[in-house]
């Protein structure tokens, strides 16, 4: 995934395959192509993911990516979202 997505710019690689991105305002975003055992999660977490009406993409829900990043071993040491 080696390309430039529109309002985005990347600012690093993700260890586990895929671009660290930034939008203009500083916000993260990642970028990934899935071809793995974890596939079928990243797959459902977008088609059930609602489509920001501002910038067309889908948003995923802090519950898969809360999944996601568990299914890869990762220690959470900060929140994921606040309310």
């Amino acid at each position: 995934m080696e390309q430039e997505l529109e309002g985005l710019k990347e600012v690093g690689r993700l260890s586990f395959g895929g671009q660290k991105l930034e939008t203009t305002e500083g916000v993260p975003v990642d970028a990934n192509l899935r071809d793995d055992e974890y596939a079928a999660l990243y797959e459902e977490a977008l088609n059930v993911a609602p489509v920001d009406l501002e910038t067309g993409w889908r948003i995923i829900s802090p519950e898969y990516l809360l999944a996601m990043k568990r299914w890869r071993g990762e220690r959470l040491t900060e929140p994921i979202w606040s309310s």
